[in-house]
């Protein structure tokens, strides 16, 4: 924050001087009360006026009182200097409530007044769009809502579910491992026909899955499914979920040429990704990875420090290459993983430290819908050539967005610095280009393939991977 100095006004002297001086300094004498007297009778009797008729119109009321009208008031009045952030706020609320009494008397819909104020500071934050198109207002709800997806957890019972278009049926696309759906024997493609016996066929599918599935921890819901003509009642008991980010698979020596490869897809970065992916890491070395492949092809990004630690875990923590300056102080030598500089120069910078490391050739696969989070995890293993970069340009993101809440539960998200890769490469508006350039394949996306079950064999970019990663022509 900018340090705020405060303006010291001094008391008036009072100086001498002679009688008559000091007389004109004791006020308005008599002709000054008589002329007071007759303004405050007019504000009588103008509120008098409001009272008994019950016109009510307060921007009226205040230009009647100052001798203008509401329009002239707004028309003379001085607008907010044009690209400052001095709001003239009198001109705004004088503004506001000249246009409220206009709705109030002529708008066919009535006015509500919590999404005015939604607007209202919505378009605040429109003031920085041209510059930051990250920049948003959270209404209460929806912060709640917002952090709630951030943090990966919920409850409810760890299923996936998704409703055709057309036909509105809805359909159970997976169960996460260890939920309670699938101790109670919830099983991929099955159709839910009722929730606690109401029949929600035609229901949205949000509506359904927030306002009847989901609820408080310990309590149930009961669901009815169709699974290959049959009709199946199961009483599913409501628990914290985490939601899977990180599917790992292991390669085998047939599809890549002779080695075992471990393949690791991350389809975003919650607080809850960091654990699965150094689980998934653990489990792949111990059963014999020769190399490993990161998939962030369509990773948006999310939470950055949760990309932070989980590029901690596979670097070593004394690569010194870009820590020797006096900035560092006594991190000098440590492994830079990345820093940022906000408007008044660098704020923030991460090392390495966790003591571990992967001592295997590593691929990373991007695309152009890499962004944010996945983008710099991509540039911070390219800048110490821990990894080979394969697939295309990704998206261009590099700005940190801060959300910051406020008393009533709402929230402001703003950009509020930039992201610098350890060699002080920005990918905002350039992306990180690939070590090996590789378009996809139209037989990968006519096949469906599902980066969760990789095939080298329709996957032209991962097989293009695989081969730079042992060197292969």
């Amino acid at each position: 924050m900018q340090e705020e100095k405060d303006t010291m006004i001094p008391e008036q002297q009072t100086a001498p001087g002679t009688e008559e001086e000091k007389k004109k300094r004791k006020g308005p004498g008599r002709l000054g009360a008589f002329l007071g007297g007759i303004l405050c009778g007019g504000l009588v009797a103008a509120a008098a006026f409001v009272l008994s008729t019950g016109f009510v119109n307060i921007p009226f009321l205040g230009s009647f009182v100052l001798g203008t009208n509401p329009e002239e008031s707004v028309k003379t009045a001085s607008p907010s200097s044009a690209g400052k952030a001095d709001l003239n706020y009198g001109y705004l609320n004088l503004k506001l409530r000249l246009i409220e009494g206009i709705l109030d008397r002529e708008a066919y819909y009535p006015l509500d007044g919590d999404a005015i104020e939604d607007g209202i500071f919505t378009g605040m934050l429109y003031g920085l769009t041209e510059q930051d198109p990250y920049a948003a207002y959270y209404p209460a709800s929806s912060f709640a809502e917002e952090l709630n997806s951030n943090r990966g957890n919920y409850y409810g019972i760890g299923a996936l579910m998704s409703q055709n278009r057309e036909t509105n049926v809805i359909t159970v696309e997976e169960v996460y491992e260890d939920s309670p759906a699938e101790e109670a024997g919830l099983l991929a493609g099955d159709i839910l026909k009722r929730v606690n016996r109401e029949d929600v066929t035609g229901m949205d599918l949000s509506t359904i899955v927030d306002d009847y599935v989901k609820g408080e921890e310990g309590t149930y819901v009961n669901l009815t499914v169709e699974r290959e003509g049959s009709t199946l009642e199961l009483q599913i008991r409501r628990g914290k979920v985490e939601v899977p980010s990180v599917y790992p698979s292991m390669l085998e020596p047939e599809e890549t040429g002779g080695k075992k490869t471990g393949y690791i897809y991350v389809s975003g970065f919650d607080m809850a990704t960091v654990g699965q992916f150094r689980e998934a890491v653990d489990e792949l070395t111990a059963a014999g990875a020769e190399g490993l492949v990161v998939d962030l092809r369509d990773n948006l990004g999310g939470i950055m420090d949760s990309a932070l630690e989980m590029l901690d875990y596979l670097l070593p923590d004394d690569i010194g290459t870009y820590s020797q300056n006096e900035i560092d102080g006594e991190n000098r030598g440590k492994t830079l993983v990345l820093y940022t500089e906000n408007n008044r120069g660098r704020n923030f910078a991460y090392y390495a430290g966790d003591g571990h490391s992967l001592e295997l050739p590593v691929a990373v696969l991007i695309n152009q819908s890499s962004a944010s989070a996945s983008e710099i995890f991509a540039a911070v293993m390219k800048d110490y050539q821990r990894a080979l970069i394969v697939g295309m340009t990704s998206y261009g993101k590099g700005v940190v967005q801060t959300e910051q809440p406020l008393p009533d539960g709402s929230a402001v998200k703003y950009t509020s610095a930039q992201y610098f890769a350890p060699s002080g490469y920005a990918v905002q508006g350039q992306g990180v280009k690939p070590d090996i350039e590789v378009e996809v394949d139209e037989t990968f996306l006519e096949a469906g393939a599902d980066a969760r079950d990789p095939s080298p064999e329709v996957d032209n970019q991962l097989a293009a991977a695989l081969k730079g990663l042992y060197g292969e022509e």
